[in-house]
């Protein structure tokens, strides 16, 4: 056992421990050995020197806040394969590197002591498996989230000291209607500025935002980062800024505390600052207090308020995907009913006559989905299984050979100089060593890159697991199906697929009927006096 690793964990039966470790590197440490290539090799040696232990990989998260494990994707992978089997011992150079979270500290550890794995801590020289852990990572952990709290709190001191002071900053460049002067004074954009006026004034006339989205398409309008497209959000967005009558108003969201980082509306925790004539005016406030008011309004009379009232962080935005023109669906409120509608739907010889999706019929039909695949896993797995070989790591593997290669013919070329002396002898030597050093970190990234990726099977267990986490009801509730179910293709009403696996939609075929939808089921609605029948199914993104 290495003389510096107390590790508690014994082989048993002969077989050597899978180790791995976990590195979280910040940007703003600037020690060489903080690198992602030197912490590889360095546990890439420290593993292989042990004869009791088999590498499993280095699992490092640059630059990620140690507030949170949930945004750390590589951490993320670590643990799945942890609770897979694939990792016995977790090696971690400190406490504050696996989190600063107190009760997040504590949960993951003890699911990881659940299923067999050990997490050693190197700079305290503490082992998960010793019966007075508990007590050390509460004290260190305590220590690391008091540092992270106080941090925060430095912050927000920061910042409320420089509202006190009267010091803001407003990026006009994000400001459609606005501009920089020569001068770095905020100024008014003519010729965007007149349809920030449209806006405001065919929204009052009684005009929508797809009305109005129409019009600043008809006269070529883009938009602040030179879309062609208006979205509904983006008029609402103008609507809604209270900097267009120049007026600001200041801390209108609030951090909720240092370790969730979690961002809330300020409904009165916290005093907003007013500022008025902070910047020139393009409409008056007046016109900006009426349109308010009007969408308050009209929030109240379609029941808009709170969450549902267009809001971002609902599942369905963006889930829905059209084939024919490869876009987003969108939420819209419609009579009070709420769908999906193509974000293209209006070019109607690009977008093929899409079709709205209800909601409410997909409250229902997503919970089918998922009663579907339960009732297959066995075929559901072995078609997981088939379509996650990943074409990638046999190409990692050809790099790897091939950087091999070259390295054995820079160290031959090297040895060919050995004894040779002068400055231009050892200006070659020194070349040929860089070179050297350089492949030999590429070949160490890809070689783990290539351990740590996750296998079919680990993919394949991982959904599988998600799928029985689902609840078993009738609707979806409040539950994030998007674990699960990654886009889904709407081919028109009565035919959807879910996709499962990757979201990229790069991957999905552009011939829609080129889709081998799978484990198909029926669900039939009505709508007014009408019955429907839609068919839906499944396909596995690569």
């Amino acid at each position: 056992m290495n003389s510096t690793i107390h590790s508690l964990h014994k082989a048993k039966d002969g077989r050597k421990l899978k180790v791995a470790a976990y590195a979280r590197i910040s940007y703003d440490k600037k020690e060489l050995e903080s690198s992602p290539e030197n912490q590889i090799r360095h546990y890439t040696s420290l593993i292989n020197g042990n004869h009791e232990w088999e590498f499993a990989g280095i699992y490092a998260d640059d630059g990620i806040s140690g507030s949170t494990v949930k945004k750390r994707n590589q951490f993320q992978l670590m643990l799945t394969k942890a609770f897979a089997g694939e990792i016995d011992i977790i090696l971690v150079k400190s406490i504050s590197r696996f989190a600063r979270n107190l009760l997040d500290m504590l949960k993951v550890v003890q699911e990881l002591r659940d299923s067999g794995v050990e997490v050693y801590f190197e700079k305290e020289g503490i082992s998960t498996l010793d019966t007075k852990c508990d007590n050390y990572l509460t004290l260190y952990s305590k220590f690391a989230e008091e540092e992270l709290i106080s941090m925060g709190k430095n912050v927000s001191w920061s910042y409320q000291k420089r509202i006190r002071d009267g010091r803001f900053f407003i990026n006009a460049n994000q400001l459609f209607g606005y501009k920089f002067d020569k001068d770095r004074n905020i100024a008014i954009e003519e010729c965007e500025a007149k349809y920030v006026r449209d806006i405001f004034m065919m929204y009052l006339a009684g005009r929508n935002t797809g009305e109005i989205s129409d019009y600043l398409e008809e006269n070529h309008v883009p938009t602040q980062t030179g879309l062609s497209r208006w979205s509904g959000q983006s008029i609402r967005q103008i609507l809604r800024n209270e900097k267009y009558c120049g007026m600001v108003i200041l801390q209108k969201t609030y951090t909720e505390n240092a370790l969730t980082q979690k961002r809330r509306s300020n409904d009165g925790k916290l005093d907003k600052v007013i500022i008025e004539n902070a910047l020139p005016p393009i409409v008056s406030k007046q016109v900006y207090l009426e349109a308010q008011e009007r969408m308050k309004s009209l929030a109240e009379k379609y029941n808009l308020t709170g969450r549902n009232a267009y809001s971002h962080t609902n599942s369905y935005t963006a889930f829905g995907y059209f084939p024919y023109c490869r876009s987003p669906y969108f939420r819209k409120w419609n009579h009070g009913n709420e769908a999906l509608y193509c974000s293209s739907n209006k070019e109607r010889s690009r977008c093929k006559e899409s079709e709205s999706v209800f909601v409410k019929h997909l409250d229902e039909i997503i919970p089918l989905m998922v009663k579907k695949l339960l009732a297959n896993e066995s075929e559901f797995r072995k078609e997981l299984l088939e379509a996650f070989g990943d074409e990638s790591l046999m190409e990692k593997k050809e790099r790897i050979d091939a950087l091999t290669k070259e390295i054995d013919g820079q160290r031959e070329k090297l040895l060919q100089y050995d004894g040779l002396s002068g400055d231009a002898f050892d200006a070659i030597k020194d070349c040929l060593r860089k070179s050297i050093n350089e492949l030999s970190d590429e070949k160490a990234v890809l070689e783990n890159e290539r351990l740590v990726e996750a296998n079919p099977e680990t993919r394949a267990n991982e959904i599988i697991k998600e799928l029985h986490r689902f609840p078993n009801t009738d609707k979806i509730g409040d539950y994030d199906f998007r674990k699960l179910f990654k886009r889904m293709i709407v081919i028109n009403r009565d035919r959807l697929i879910f996709v499962v696996g990757s979201d990229n939609v790069e991957n999905l075929p552009y011939n829609p009927q080129s889709i081998n939808m799978r484990f198909i089921e029926i669900y039939r609605y009505k709508i007014r006096c009408s019955w429907f029948t839609c068919n839906f199914g499944i396909y596995i993104n690569k």
